[in-house]
Protein backbone atom coordinates (compact mmCIF):
# COMPACT_ATOMS: atom_id res chain seq x y z
CA UNK A 1 0.00 0.00 0.00
CA UNK A 2 3.01 2.63 0.60
CA UNK A 3 3.41 2.67 -3.27
CA UNK A 4 0.41 4.07 -2.97
CA UNK A 5 1.17 7.22 -1.43
CA UNK A 6 2.12 10.80 -2.72
CA UNK A 7 2.99 13.69 -0.98
CA UNK A 8 0.28 15.23 0.78
CA UNK A 9 -2.38 11.82 1.40
CA UNK A 10 -3.92 11.21 4.63
CA UNK A 11 -3.86 7.63 5.83
CA UNK A 12 -4.95 6.09 8.76
CA UNK A 13 -1.65 4.61 10.46
CA UNK A 14 -0.53 2.92 13.58
CA UNK A 15 2.91 4.26 14.70
CA UNK A 16 5.08 1.32 15.76
CA UNK A 17 5.16 0.83 19.80
CA UNK A 18 1.13 2.19 19.94
CA UNK A 19 -2.20 0.34 19.11
CA UNK A 20 -3.68 3.78 18.03
CA UNK A 21 -4.91 4.32 14.78
CA UNK A 22 -4.49 7.68 13.86
CA UNK A 23 -4.83 9.92 10.85
CA UNK A 24 -1.71 11.37 9.51
CA UNK A 25 -0.71 13.39 6.55
CA UNK A 26 2.35 11.95 4.64
CA UNK A 27 5.14 14.37 3.10
CA UNK A 28 7.58 13.18 1.15
CA UNK A 29 10.26 16.32 0.44
CA UNK A 30 12.19 14.96 -2.52
CA UNK A 31 11.35 11.70 -5.04
CA UNK A 32 15.04 10.05 -3.20
CA UNK A 33 13.38 10.01 0.24
CA UNK A 34 11.14 7.70 2.25
CA UNK A 35 9.23 10.11 3.26
CA UNK A 36 7.17 10.74 6.86
CA UNK A 37 3.97 10.76 8.54
CA UNK A 38 2.62 14.28 10.18
CA UNK A 39 0.35 14.08 12.91
CA UNK A 40 -2.74 17.06 12.85
CA UNK A 41 -2.52 19.16 16.41
CA UNK A 42 0.90 18.20 16.81
CA UNK A 43 4.82 18.72 15.48
CA UNK A 44 4.99 15.20 15.65
CA UNK A 45 6.95 13.52 12.60
CA UNK A 46 7.62 9.85 12.11
CA UNK A 47 9.30 8.18 9.15
CA UNK A 48 7.28 5.95 6.68
CA UNK A 49 9.25 2.82 7.55
CA UNK A 50 7.78 3.45 11.48
CA UNK A 51 4.45 2.81 10.67
CA UNK A 52 1.86 0.14 10.08
CA UNK A 53 -0.35 1.99 7.01
CA UNK A 54 -3.56 0.57 8.04
CA UNK A 55 -6.23 2.29 5.37
CA UNK A 56 -5.92 5.22 2.82
CA UNK A 57 -8.08 8.36 3.31
CA UNK A 58 -10.67 8.82 1.19
CA UNK A 59 -11.02 12.25 -0.18
CA UNK A 60 -12.84 14.00 -2.59
CA UNK A 61 -13.64 17.26 -3.86
CA UNK A 62 -16.73 19.87 -2.78
CA UNK A 63 -18.08 21.89 -4.98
Amino acid sequence: MSDLLKHGRLAYVVPHETHEVVLARYVQTDSYSDGFFTFFGTDLTIPAEDVEIVELAVTRSVS
